[in-house]
């Protein structure tokens, strides 16, 4: 259900970037891997195959050939139509291991979503994704003197951090790999 916005979640958020999309190696299951813009924080989800798909096609400029849009096309189209503009996708919360966002929007709705929707759909309008500073700080992997480039190589050593960090005890997720919502 939407709701009005309240401000107060913003001074606890820090803005990331989508480093990637990859399959994590013990599971097969694809995550998305988030940086702190200003930081050296990194943090793994783990998706779903179709959200995957979606990310990464934003991430590379590519819009598939069909008889329409996709998905979060359609919804970047119909907000662009009503006069309403995506602010900002927060990712405010971790409970038993599964990820809780919200997208916040000009009129000062907030609407719940997955994070790996609120991701794509933050992609295509060119809105921030934010995490919640605490989000961070529990499930969170700093790695400083890391330089990290888009390589393989690169990506592969950040999830099996992330990964690794999370089984440990850091993080938890669910079983089927599959920490959404």
């Amino acid at each position: 259900m939407p709701r009005r916005k309240k401000d107060a979640h913003r001074a606890a958020a820090r803005q990331v970037a989508v480093v990637g999309v990859r399959e994590e190696k013990e599971t097969k299951q694809p995550i998305v891997i988030l940086k702190e813009t200003d930081g050296c924080r990194y943090l793994v989800i783990w998706i779903g195959p179709m959200e995957a798909r979606a990310i990464s096609f934003a991430e590379q400029g590519i819009v598939p050939p069909g008889p329409g849009p996709l998905t979060h096309d359609l919804m970047r189209d119909m907000l662009e139509v009503l006069g309403v503009w995506l602010t900002a996708a927060v990712i405010r919360e971790l409970k038993g291991g599964v990820f809780y966002s919200y997208l916040t929007f000009s009129n000062g709705i907030e609407v719940g979503a997955r994070p790996s929707d609120a991701i794509a759909l933050a992609q295509r309008t060119g809105a921030p994704v934010h995490v919640r500073s605490e989000i961070l700080d529990e499930a969170g992997v700093e790695l400083p003197d890391e330089p990290l480039s888009r390589s393989m190589k690169a990506i592969t050593r950040v999830a099996l951090t992330l990964w690794a960090a999370a089984t440990a005890g850091k993080a938890s997720r669910r079983r089927a790999g599959r920490a959404w919502r």
